[in-house]
């Protein structure tokens, strides 16, 4: 179930095509991982999706969540959480296990998917 509303929600936030060029969206919903591992969705959010006219597009969500408990950065991705990440691109929707996030010590998060054509 968590993979589903990883891939969905992120995907929803990001839904024109384009080619060559960066499209910066706030306050749009991401849904990402905080410091200890758990999800969380935010309004509070900038959204940058760009796309290359070979079809290679990335998503990134940045955003303030919860730090990990250890105090230090946590880092996450498709190897040790087993989720995947959706994106709209020119050809439609895209699942893809290249994505990682990263929550600094003081709960700055940020998330990063590819998908390559």
């Amino acid at each position: 179930m968590k993979r589903i509303a990883l891939s969905c929600v992120l995907a929803l936030a990001s839904t024109s095509a384009f080619a060559g060029s960066a499209l910066v969206v706030s306050d749009l919903g991401c849904n990402l991982p905080d410091g200890n591992g758990g999800l969380v969705f935010t309004t509070d959010s900038l959204n940058v999706r760009t796309q290359s006219e070979n079809g290679n597009a990335m998503f990134r969500c940045n955003a303030d969540v919860a730090p990990s408990l250890s105090g230090s950065a946590a880092h996450f991705d498709f190897n040790s959480t087993g989720l995947q990440c959706g994106v709209f691109t020119a050809t439609g929707f895209e699942l893809t296990t290249d994505w990682n996030a990263t929550v600094s010590a003081s709960g700055k998060a940020r998330l990063t998917c590819h998908v390559r054509d």
